[in-house]
């Protein structure tokens, strides 16, 4: 696999990642591994394209950290402490600024009201979370999305016996769609 300093990492395949995968289990583990690389989702060429069929725009990522995935997906990047190309932007000033109806978040901090903030905004129809749990919340209905999880590799993620037939996810893909109501007059 070619190293993560010389190609941008979405023009891997999850093919390349999953022998990154077999290759840092066989040694320090790939959670360590992803640690040291700064990886919470392996970015490849199938995720960008199962989470741009899934993910209106225009959209915004929020905690995106370095931008990596934004990016790949031609969306805006927000966080509160960027590391470069991103606007420096926590969840409620990106609400309030950007107004996005559809957001995405792959593995936003749990402590930081990031989930809150996008589930009570009212200008958001969509949201798009990968993480370890997903948020449930009234007045959303929330939609498991089988093709991106297919083809999601996380830091969470490992594999039993060294190889990828036996890797186990532990993270999940979820679109949750704002409930219209009709209010009677």
């Amino acid at each position: 696999m070619p190293s993560l300093s010389t190609v941008s990492e979405s023009a891997f395949s999850l093919s390349c990642w999953f022998d990154q995968m077999e290759l840092a289990e066989s040694g320090e583990g790939w959670g360590c591994w992803c640690e040291r690389h700064g990886v919470y989702v392996a970015i490849c060429e199938e995720l960008v394209a199962a989470i741009s069929a899934a993910l209106p725009r225009p959209a915004v990522e929020m905690a995106a950290g370095d931008g990596r995935m934004a990016a790949a997906l031609g969306i805006v990047a927000t966080d509160p402490a960027p590391r470069s190309g991103v606007l420096t932007l926590d969840a409620r000033q990106a609400i309030k600024t950007l107004a996005p109806a559809n957001v995405l978040t792959c593995f936003a901090p749990i402590d930081a009201g990031i989930e809150r903030a996008i589930l009570s905004a009212r200008c958001v129809e969509r949201y798009l979370y990968i993480g370890p749990q997903p948020p449930a919340a009234e007045h959303w209905t929330a939609e498991t999305l089988v093709s991106v999880e297919r083809v999601l590799l996380t830091r969470l993620d490992y594999l039993t016996d060294f190889t990828r037939r036996t890797h186990r996810r532990r993270a999940h893909a979820v679109l949750l769609k704002r409930e219209s109501h009709v209010v009677a007059a």
